[in-house]
């Protein structure tokens, strides 16, 4: 074979091989940052799964990476409570609120970690201020119930109780 053939074979090789590389040979590679939302993410998925621990993890990178995110001291708030420590729930909805004053979640679940701690008054405060932001919501009338009859209120319990009753069948008469 010629030097020519020779020549000519190896530029019709060499020219495919040079052009037609696969993308993940010749592209750069991207580098992705993960944002305070995925991390909030990862913790309520951890949270769905029961794994408390580590979804407080998650939500403390959340709050590293954005210190103001209310949503994450809300949702660690309630994996405390899980976890049933009362006194690090009600600072973290505490954070919460200041931050988002209308946060309903918030006023509910720091009635409940008062309530399991026998704070009671704290506790009715906190269930009023829930009802106040949604009145429609049964959770917070029973809670406030719960109080109410922990701190020897029970005409004060019953009252609520059958409240939270009717707006808990006005709810299921909607979903009927």
């Amino acid at each position: 074979m010629s030097d020519f053939w020779r020549l000519f074979f190896s530029i019709i090789l060499a020219l495919p091989l040079t052009f037609l590389t696969l993308p993940a040979h010749s592209s750069p590679i991207l580098i992705t940052q993960i944002t305070a939302g995925d991390f909030l993410e990862l913790g309520v998925d951890k949270m769905r799964h029961g794994d408390y621990q580590e979804a407080i993890e998650n939500f403390n990178q959340a709050i590293a990476l954005e210190k103001d995110l209310a949503v994450a001291y809300s949702d660690r708030c309630l994996a405390y409570l899980q976890l049933q420590d009362y006194h690090q729930a009600i600072a973290d909805c505490t954070q919460a609120i200041n931050f988002a004053p209308d946060n309903f979640e918030a006023y509910l679940n720091r009635g409940v970690a008062h309530y399991r701690e026998g704070d009671y008054p704290a506790a009715i405060v906190d269930h009023n201020r829930a009802i106040a932001l949604k009145p429609s919501d049964f959770r917070a009338y029973y809670n406030r119930g719960l109080a109410h009859a922990g701190d020897g209120k029970d005409s004060e319990a019953n009252g609520t109780k059958k409240t939270g009753n009717a707006y808990q069948l006005s709810a299921l008469q909607l979903l009927t």
